[in-house]
């Protein structure tokens, strides 16, 4: 994959999850226990989907560009 791909792609990643977690900060004002429940496992649903799917081979191409990794120390 091409690097300006990849950077784009993971932008993108990161911006899917952000709004995943918006939904979900949502889904926690709903009164019904059960639907809920339903509701945060379908955002852990996409939130695992586009790790493995779309992250990890980005990761995988590009390692520098894992979100987890420091890169103002250098260290990850």
């Amino acid at each position: 994959m091409e690097r300006n791909i990849a950077e784009l792609l993971m932008q993108d990643v990161q911006e899917l999850n952000s709004t995943l977690n918006k939904i979900c900060l949502t889904i926690e004002k709903i009164e019904g226990v059960e639907l809920k429940r339903e509701m945060r496992s379908g955002v852990a649903m996409v939130m695992s989907e586009a790790y493995f799917r779309l992250m990890h081979p980005i990761i995988a191409a590009h390692p520098d560009l894992d979100p987890d990794i420091d890169q103002s120390s250098g260290k990850d």
